[in-house]
């Protein structure tokens, strides 16, 4: 009985281990190079996005593209207590993304968009810091979208 387990486990074992099946790393699918970007919008959040592709892309590749940039920050209040003092606030950030390969006719649009709420705090100074530190976190998350949204278009190609 001992024997047989043991020749079952190995046999499984190879099955799973043999089925081909291979981890794909982020790094090996940036098979592209940013020429240029182009932002209009909000200045703060389209510089933190432009320096997260920028620093993501690979430099030494044979597809170039082009990217253009328009986003959109929107803030509106999300709760107020009984008398009517504002207690969070909410952020949502919209970003269009058209990118084109330079040398052929390829280009293509999409939206990402993403929202995070933040607490008001009577010192507007920690408010402010709060607001801050949701749009580093919304734009870093938008920069991923939008990375892995270039990667999949370009790889179908």
């Amino acid at each position: 009985m001992r024997g047989f387990l043991n020749t079952f486990f190995l046999i499984i074992f190879l099955f799973i281990f043999a089925c081909g099946f291979k981890a794909v790393k982020q790094g090996e699918l940036i098979n592209f190079k940013i020429v240029e970007i182009k932002a209009s919008g909000d200045k703060r959040i389209n510089y933190k996005i432009k320096n997260k592709l920028i620093s993501s892309a690979s430099q030494a590749e044979k597809k170039l593209i082009n990217v253009n940039l328009n986003t959109k920050k929107t803030k509106s209040v999300k709760e107020k207590n009984i008398k009517n003092e504002i207690q969070k606030y909410q952020i949502d950030i919209t970003t269009k993304v058209e990118f084109s390969l330079i040398g052929s006719d390829f280009s293509k649009r999409f939206t990402v968009s993403d929202n995070r709420q933040f607490n008001a705090k009577k010192q507007h100074s920690i408010t402010l810091r709060n607001e801050k530190k949701a749009i580093d976190q919304l734009s870093d998350k938008l920069s991923n979208k939008i990375l892995n949204q270039i990667i999949e278009n370009l790889n179908d190609i």
